[in-house]
């Protein structure tokens, strides 16, 4: 995000760009809106349970056990009963089935 301060020096110094045609109307309302037209990122854990990897990829933890033990995702085990399974993993699983979906 820009600082407001910036943002209406910018708006400041374009408006004459609008009188001269360089730029529209409508880019001068986008840049003294920048700030409102961000949305904030979604925060994603590095880490998911195998429940939440199951509703992402919209499949039962049965499947999600299935593509661990054929190695396309990676368990880490926090404990005895505590697993997770990395966001790199479940991106890199989300590619690879993309390219070959192509």
């Amino acid at each position: 995000m820009l600082k407001e301060e910036t943002v209406k020096t910018l708006v400041k110094f374009a408006a004459p760009l609008v009188e001269c045609g360089v730029i529209s109307d409508e880019e001068l309302n986008y840049l003294n809106n920048i700030n409102q037209q961000i949305r904030p990122a979604i925060e994603i854990p590095a880490l998911l349970t195998l429940q939440e990897t199951a509703k992402i990829l919209k499949v039962t933890v049965k499947s999600v056990y299935d593509h661990i033990n054929k190695g396309e995702l990676e368990l880490v085990k926090l404990g005895h009963r505590t697993s997770r399974i990395t966001v790199q993993s479940l991106n890199d699983f989300i590619q690879a089935g993309r390219r070959h979906s192509n």
